[in-house]
């Protein structure tokens, strides 16, 4: 049933940038990633899950891992396509990105750290992961400062998704995998941001069509981020 939910919602995603052209390539890479990561779920479903014990890194790693990079590229290319403004709205995205990664590095990191074990090749895998998701974050923390939002919703979603995501590889990494109440519902975070990611697919892409307005507040959220930062630095 895992594996089939996250198989299917990885189906969705490719049908729609087969259907619809619209936003093609990004939902294109986008559909990649997941099936990549699905592939890596599912390798680890039918070869390792009995496995006693299981190697690590395994070929689901390379799934897993490989996820991220067609993820950022679909991500990018839907900035691109909805986003307006010029150098300062980019430059309020870059003040985004950085303050919300510096910001879950001071969460992530220590109890990730604390639970790392193992030889060299296993600890570099498992910290791949954390700093992947930072990256994820910071590209669409971007999204939701750059200037010229509309509809909006559709990128608090995503970054939902990949929360979701990012606190089940650490609730998995901060346990060494071992089976515990919090592992169960962390799992969970897993299938439920790639039916997010499904859903989000087929919303139309005018919902959040760049504003040609522009929003005299639309400073304040880089000000907040700014803000938080320096604070987490003093």
């Amino acid at each position: 049933v895992y594996d089939a939910v996250v198989l299917g919602a990885t189906a969705l995603v490719l049908a729609r940038a087969r259907r619809i052209p619209g936003e093609r390539l990004a939902w294109l890479s986008l559909g990649a990633g997941m099936l990549l990561w699905a592939l890596g779920q599912t390798y680890y479903s039918v070869v390792l899950y009995y496995a006693s014990p299981a190697p690590f890194p395994s070929p689901a790693d390379v799934g897993f891992l490989l996820f991220y990079p067609a993820v950022y590229v679909g991500l990018v290319l839907l900035l691109r396509g909805r986003t307006t403004g010029g150098g300062f709205a980019w430059m309020d995205g870059l003040i985004g990105a950085l303050a919300v990664a510096a910001i879950a590095a001071a969460l992530i990191f220590p109890p990730v750290l604390d639970a790392l074990e193992g030889s060299t090749l296993g600890v570099v895998v498992s910290l791949a992961y954390p700093c992947a998701d930072l990256v994820l974050l910071g590209l669409v923390a971007a999204a939701l400062t750059t200037a010229g939002w509309r509809g909006q919703g559709v990128w608090l979603a995503i970054a939902a998704a990949f929360v979701l995501f990012g606190v089940s590889d650490v609730v998995y990494l901060s346990v060494g995998g071992q089976s515990t109440d919090a592992l169960n519902l962390a799992t969970l975070g897993w299938p439920a941001a790639f039916l997010i990611f499904a859903a989000i697919a087929w919303v139309p892409a005018s919902a959040a069509a760049p504003s040609r307005e522009r929003r005299s507040h639309s400073i304040a959220t880089p000000i907040a981020l700014a803000t938080a930062v320096i604070g987490l630095l003093a």
